[in-house]
């Protein structure tokens, strides 16, 4: 195993500076249990945090479960090492417990001190450094708004919203360019891997389910298996996704919140970028379809933007509506709204999809128009999308699936 210190107090174990850390989480009082490494998990260290220096950007997460992940990303951007564990707090001493990953000569506790519900020190055991944790969002500092349930609910796989319909291959194809998604499931319908490739590019994605509250995507580059980027996903009390939290090449800490209605479908996104509101969508269904689509934006945290971005149709004076049985949910490609998750409903993680097909899509001045090819089940197989601006000009987009 490659030698890299994996906690939320390593970064010191690995630098000869000390660095301060920022947060995003929950409020909590702080309180803790007796005993070693059997302790409770308070809310005051649950959340997502980050530290930078010249050379690395940490990220960690801490779960409200006691599971926890964390990642160090590199100069370049690239994700250099990572590992899962289990942690708790006894007294003023923090556990972990490691899971899987690069672990090798990772610390197994630290004492912390100086505790508030927006501040921390820690103090690694192995070597003995000392690092100032502050809190930038979540609990009485927070600048993003109200934070979701999140961690109380357990994911079932892609089954529950698909049945027996589960898709094994995506290929999109645009101007000449195209990019595919092969699924691998297991024998209850969970997805273990997802292999994408484009015009020059190819990655895979493994999950990590073992948690059950959360689930832990991690994105490799076929070519020198270097690790593109690691998303931990928390599940809600619905068993769908309710916060998705990575950091991005820049060595941002990027969480986007998910609120389903009482049908199972997504009704809002809300996206942060460093514990500030960046972006968002607000859904308005009928008949168990997305019919309308908000766009939504903020600055310094304050509400700037919503209008409204498109408007889907599900029927036209010469097509009636099509049933969606095997559950395709293009959010992007279909519906012109991106929210970077239609190639990952395949999962069941994101709620319902829509009960029929989109046909018809009016975004600004422009137009879209879907048609659809089925197999004998029912389910789409391959799918044109034409653009039609108001000059006249038009595009295509072609879609096609295997189940």
């Amino acid at each position: 195993m490659k030698k890299y210190i994996l906690s939320l107090m390593a970064l010191l174990a690995m630098t000869f500076t000390a660095v301060t850390l920022t947060s995003c989480g929950d409020d909590g009082d702080g309180s803790t249990s007796s005993g070693g490494g059997s302790g409770s998990n308070p809310t005051t260290l649950v959340g997502t945090w980050t530290a930078s220096n010249s050379s690395r950007t940490t990220s960690l997460t801490l779960n409200s479960d006691g599971t926890g992940l964390w990642q160090e990303i590199n100069s370049s951007g690239n994700v250099s090492a990572s590992g899962t564990f289990t942690w708790s707090l006894s007294g003023s001493t923090f556990y972990m417990n490691w899971i899987s990953g690069d672990t090798e000569g990772a610390p197994s506790s630290a004492t912390i001190s100086n505790v508030t519900s927006n501040s921390f020190t820690a103090t690694t055991n192995n070597p003995s450094r000392t690092l100032n944790f502050t809190r930038v969002s979540g609990g009485s500092s927070d600048t993003g708004g109200d934070t979701p349930s999140s961690g109380t609910g357990t994911f079932q796989g892609a089954k529950r919203v698909f049945g027996d319909n589960l898709v094994k291959k995506f290929t999109y194809t645009s101007s000449g360019y195209t990019e595919t998604w092969n699924y691998t499931y297991d024998s209850k319908g969970f997805i273990t891997r997802v292999d994408y490739a484009d015009y020059n590019s190819a990655s895979y994605a493994t999950t990590d389910y073992s948690a059950g509250s959360t689930i832990v995507f991690q994105s490799i580059d076929k070519a020198d298996g270097s690790i593109i980027r690691r998303i931990v996903a928390t599940i809600g009390s619905n068993g769908y996704i309710s916060t998705y939290s990575y950091t991005d090449s820049k060595g941002r800490a990027n969480k986007i919140d998910y609120t389903y209605n009482s049908d199972e479908q997504i009704t809002n996104i809300v996206a942060y970028r460093n514990g500030v509101k960046s972006w968002g969508y607000n859904f308005e269904y009928s008949d168990g379809d997305l019919v309308k689509a908000y766009e939504l934006g903020w600055e310094n945290d304050v509400l700037t933007h919503n209008e409204l971005y498109a408007t889907i149709y599900y029927e036209t004076s010469s097509q009636s509506k099509i049933n969606n049985v095997g559950g395709i949910m293009e959010f992007d490609h279909l519906m012109h709204i991106d929210c970077d998750i239609s190639d990952q409903f395949a999962f069941g993680a994101f709620g319902k999809p829509n009960k029929h097909l989109p046909l018809y899509v009016v975004y600004g001045s422009s137009t879209f128009t879907n048609t659809y090819t089925l197999d004998g089940a029912g389910r789409v197989t391959a799918a044109t999308n034409i653009r039609t601006d108001s000059n006249g000009s038009t595009s295509t987009k072609t879609f096609t699936w295997e189940w």
